[in-house]
Order: structure tokens, then C-alpha cells, then sequence
């Protein structure tokens, strides 16, 4: 944890909120997984990321592999408003640790990721300065669906949806992981999801963001998380729960959406036309959220999950 006066990322969130007003033609501005924009009569919608050596990926890390993750985080974004990625920029400060061959496998693996989700990389910069690598990513894109998804759309009643499986990304889909994009444009398309969000920091720390967003409460059923695999291996490790890894690891970048009741039965005849699993693992409504055990004991469940702050390094 930061200390007394340092950089606190949901503080600064909550400030930039209070404190920006939103310009002409914001529709959507701050607090959400991207920017939904009006330019004439159509929606652009904008995200941006950064990625740091030492936080994000270690020191030694094949340079493929971190440009991958640069692409695949703002591409996980623009998944959570079911929105199709259009046009990629990358500004990149080089430390003299890092080659110019280096340099070019991280900047071809990011415009490469791009382009199999039919963006293209149009810009950026690039500096050279002492430390560590830093690159920032912003990424375009138009709505894939009907509407941008939102994380404040959820209502009581709506089912907890979850793509994939949660916990563990340390062990190596931190780096490898595929962003949601096809899929979630197919769910948005063809069932009436109402909200959704990324889950980049954590499962429970992301469902207490919808939940924020939505002003609502959510009851999430434990038996029904899916607990990944390499959770399960980490757990060996740590001597804490498979379930606990699968709700507070973070860096899974699934997505966590809210789906009204109706859409069930569709949902379960649309499985094998998605691409990947999709969970019912709760529900939004009642008072805060809480986590049931499966003899049907509730407890609240804490926000748990990854926050940058000024000590802290992933």
C-alpha cells in the first residue's frame, strides 16, 4: 500500500470525475472502460493504457510478448462496450536497456495483435530516456453492436454473466491472454446484456465497479465461478484458496457482464457460436455485495483485487 499522501489510482479516478466537466459531443466521458464520443452522427469510442517495466511485465521479458499485452489490454477495453477496434497509436520511452531490435518485436507484436482484430496502427511517438521501458497505448474504435455497453447499465434482477476463467494469470496468461472482442460483440448482438466491464484488476474489485456504476448490489454464487486451472496450481503454492486467487488476482481480462433474466434460455443455445464459455455466476440486486457459499450462506464480499498506487508494482 502507498504511503500517507501517495498516489492512490481510485482517488485519482474519483478526482478527475469531480473535477472534469465533460466537452461538447462526450457522451460517455470518464469512469468507464472507454470514452464514447459524437462526431456527426456516429460514435467513436477512445481508450487508452499504459504498460511499465518492472509493473506490468518484468525486466527480461521477450519483447514480443509485452508489446502483445500493450495491444491486448486496450483491445480488452473496447471488448468490455462490445466495440469493434479501429485505429491504434503507441508512444514508447526507451531506456538505453532496450535495443532497437527490441524495440521493433514489441512495436510488430502490437501492430500485429491489432490487425487480427481488423485495427490498424496509424501513429505515436518515441522518446529515448534513463529507467525503465514505458510504452502508452490509445486505441479507436466504433460501436459492434446496437449501443456501447456500459458498466452503469446493470438493474436489479440481471443475471451475472463471466467469459472464461478467473486466477492465476501470473503463471503466464498475464502475458498471453485474448482479449473478448469477437465474443462480446456476439453476446451484445444477440442477448439483452445491459452492462459490462473488463476484468483486468480482479473479479471482485471489477464486479464492485459495475456495481458503483449501477448503483446496485450483487450476490455472486462462489460455486459457479470458474476457477481456472492455473489458479487451482497457484493455490499449491500460496496456501490460499483457489477461489480467493480466482477473485482477487486480476489481470485475467475476461469480461463480467449484466444480462437481464429473458436472455437465459438464448444464452444457453448460443454457447458453441460465442467461442468461449460463458458463466452465470450471480446476481445483481439487494444491498452491497456478497459472495454464497454452496450451502447458502452469504457473506459480504471485500474489493478485492489490484489498485496502483505510488509503492506498488505488478
Amino acid at each position: 500500500m502507498p504511503a500517507r499522501g501517495g498516489f492512490r489510482e481510485r482517488a485519482f479516478h474519483a478526482w478527475l470525475r469531480r473535477s472534469l466537466r465533460p466537452g461538447r459531443g462526450v457522451a460517455v466521458g470518464i469512469g468507464d472502460d472507454a470514452a464514447v464520443l459524437r462526431l456527426a452522427d456516429k460514435n467513436l469510442l477512445a481508450t487508452t493504457d499504459s504498460l511499465v517495466e518492472g509493473v506490468h511485465f518484468a525486466a527480461g521479458t521477450a519483447p514480443r510478448l509485452a508489446g502483445g499485452k500493450a495491444a491486448g489490454r486496450v483491445l480488452s477495453d473496447m471488448a468490455a462496450m462490445a466495440a469493434t477496434p479501429r485505429f491504434g497509436l503507441l508512444s514508447l520511452v526507451v531506456p538505453p536497456s532496450w535495443t532497437a531490435r527490441a524495440v521493433r518485436r514489441f512495436v510488430e507484436e502490437f501492430e500485429e495483435r491489432l490487425r487480427r482484430h481488423g485495427a490498424s496502427l496509424v501513429g505515436g511517438d518515441a522518446a529515448c530516456a534513463p529507467g525503465r521501458f514505458v510504452a502508452a497505448a490509445a486505441l479507436l474504435g466504433e460501436p459492434g453492436a446496437r449501443r456501447p455497453l456500459l458498466r452503469s447499465g446493470a438493474r436489479p434482477g440481471d443475471l451475472i454473466l463471466a467469459t472464461g476463467s478467473f486466477g492465476g494469470s501470473i503463471l503466464g496468461r498475464h502475458l498471453r491472454f485474448a482479449p473478448r472482442v469477437r465474443e462480446a460483440i456476439a453476446l451484445a448482438r444477440r442477448l439483452p446484456i445491459t452492462a459490462a466491464i473488463d476484468v483486468s484488476d480482479g473479479l471482485a474489485l471489477d464486479l464492485h465497479r459495475i456495481c458503483a456504476a449501477s448503483r446496485v448490489g450483487a450476490v455472486l454464487e462462489a460455486g459457479a465461478i470458474p476457477v481456472s486451472r492455473a489458479a487451482r496450481i497457484l493455490a499449491r503454492r500460496t496456501g490460499r484458496s483457489p477461489l480467493s486467487h480466482a477473485l482477487g488476482d486480476g489481470e485475467d481480462h475476461e469480461l463480467l457482464l449484466a444480462m437481464r433474466p429473458s436472455g437465459r434460455s438464448r444464452l444457453e443455445r448460443l454457447h458453441a457460436g460465442v467461442g468461449v464459455p460463458v458463466s452465470i455466476i450471480g446476481r445483481f440486486g439487494g444491498r452491497g455485495v456478497r459472495i454464497r457459499d454452496e450451502r447458502g450462506r452469504e457473506r459480504p464480499l471485500p474489493a478485492s483485487g489490484w489498485e496502483h498506487g505510488s509503492r506498488g508494482a505488478r
